[in-house]
Formats: structure tokens, C-alpha cells, sequence
């Protein structure tokens, strides 16, 4: 749906409960439609769907409810076709895939998700993991059990195979090598 980004130094501010009406009072608006930001716009929102922007801030009627984004941006939500919540790139990581057990590795892609949601991104396409573990996500990000992005269809978990190596640094200098040959010739 949308997501906000906080103003620097601000603190991100957790979205209400669901009511029957949302009125967003939006300090600036990237709405992906006009080619200049809006400014000082009520975002209605009824359900889960955008039902009208209006110029100003409008009054909250009975039953409805504001969330106070007046020092902030509002944006589409983004979205990122490559991610694996199982995994995260950091100095322990190799020793990760043999220490943790898939339980921990559950856990620690619920954790991801639930950044990348914070971040910004209201959908994602999971590229594959251990133990099917996006499988498993993504049918608890459906169920409401976890805090995180839309996911697409993840890709059928890869097997281990801690004996095939997968180099990617060495084929792209290979191919590197080959263009800088042929350019030479």
C-alpha cells in the first residue's frame, strides 16, 4: 500500500490499528503520477486500497482515524525482486550455514523481512533459501503471523551442497578477460 519514510532525525512512527477509514495527513507526497511532489495532502484510505487524495489536511469525521505524517514523506511502497531473508551478507555468515539449524534460520529471515518492510518495501520477490524456508514466510506473512512485505511466489528451495563451490568472481573475470581479447583483436 504506502510507505513512509521518516524527515532526518525523526522517529518512524508505527501504523495504526485497522479502522474503517484512514485519513493520512502527509507532509509531502511522491505519488509516481505528478511530476512534482505534493504537498499538505490527506491520503483516505478505506480498508487496504487508496480510495481519494485531497488537497489540505482534512478533518477526521466519527469512525475515522489519523495517522500524523505532516513532517514527513509518503511514498508508493517499493518493491525488490531479489532478496533471500534466509541469508544476510556479514563477517559470520560462511560459518552460518553450518552452525545455525533451520529453526534459527527461520527466525533470522522473519527478522529480515520485517527490515526490509520497515525500510520501505511492501513487496519482494524471495529467490530461494534452505530448508524451504521462504515457502514457510511467505505463508506466514499471508496468515498475518509475521510483519513483513508481500511475497511472490518464492523460489523452490536450493539443496545444500557444501561440495560444489559456486564462483562467481572467477567467471566474471574469465568473461572480463575474453572482451578485454577481443577488443584487442
Amino acid at each position: 500500500m504506502l510507505a513512509w519514510a521518516t524527515a532526518p532525525g525523526a522517529a518512524a512512527q508505527e501504523a495504526p490499528p485497522a479502522t474503517t477509514r484512514l485519513l493520512i495527513h502527509a507532509g509531502t507526497l511522491i505519488d509516481g503520477r505528478a511530476e512534482v511532489p505534493r504537498r499538505e495532502v490527506t491520503i483516505v484510505v478505506e480498508g487496504e486500497r487508496i480510495a481519494d487524495v485531497v488537497p489540505g489536511y482534512r478533518p477526521a469525521a466519527a469512525g475515522e482515524t489519523v495517522l500524523d505524517l505532516r513532517q514527513l514523506m509518503v511514498l508508493p511502497g517499493l518493491i525488490d525482486l531479489h532478496v533471500h531473508f534466509g541469508m544476510q551478507l556479514s563477517p559470520g555468515s560462511y560459518i552460518d550455514q553450518f552452525t545455525l539449524n533451520p529453526a534459527d534460520i527461520a527466525l533470522q529471515a522473519a527478522s529480515h523481512a520485517r527490515t526490509t518492510l520497515r525500510a520501505g518495501f511492501t513487496t519482494v520477490r524471495n529467490l530461494g533459501d534452505s530448508y524451504n524456508v521462504s515457502v514457510s514466510l511467505r505463508d506466514a506473512i499471508r496468515r498475518g503471523l509475521v510483519e513483513a512485505p508481500a511475497s511472490s511466489r518464492p523460489a523452490r528451495a536450493w539443496p545444500r551442497r557444501a561440495a560444489t563451490p559456486i564462483r562467481p568472481t572467477a567467471a566474471r573475470t574469465r568473461s572480463r578477460a575474453i572482451r578485454g581479447r577481443r577488443k584487442a583483436s
